[in-house]
């Protein structure tokens, strides 16, 4: 790897190394080629989207780009019937401030932060993201690339 920043943020060559070493082990336990895309695009729900403009998100090459300036991500962990009908809540909310609702009907661990700690973090059934509240936010994780350049960051790990 010849890069020494990830999103402009500069890495130790002890960073890049581990990197490196994790990134072969994966690649080898997932099937990982190097030529592979996990981009995230957004398609209108077909029963929803009348109602409350839901869009579902995907992993695919093919669909609308999602817009960093009027949409919201939602989505529901541990999902039962109840916390399905709070997701929707929020979804049509969302709509109605003029906002775009973003659905994940998947595998989605997030955080909610301050500029500086996690104030919240929420694993999925089978993803850790090895913070809890109260931490720092790690210097060049995707929080804080989020936090500083004010962009949408997204990490998509290949289903185990």
């Amino acid at each position: 790897m010849s890069h020494k920043t990830l999103f402009g943020i500069p890495l130790s060559d002890k960073t890049i190394k581990k990197g490196e070493k994790l990134k072969k082990k994966f690649a080898k336990k997932f099937g990982y080629t190097g030529t592979d895309e996990f981009p995230l695009i957004a398609k209108p729900n077909d029963i929803l989207s009348p109602f409350i403009n839901l869009h579902d998100v995907f992993s695919e090459k093919e669909g609308v780009p999602l817009d960093p300036n009027k949409g919201m991500a939602i989505g529901t962990i541990r999902m039962g019937y109840g916390h399905y009908r709070i997701g929707m809540a929020i979804a049509s909310a969302v709509n109605y401030a003029g906002y775009i609702p973003y659905w994940f009907d998947s595998e989605v661990a997030f955080t909610i932060s301050n500029k500086e700690r996690f104030l919240k973090v929420v694993n999925s059934k089978n993803f850790d993201l090895k913070s809890r509240a109260g931490d720092a936010i790690p210097k060049g994780s995707c929080a804080d690339v989020c936090l500083k350049e004010g962009k949408i960051v997204s990490v998509v790990v290949p289903p185990m």
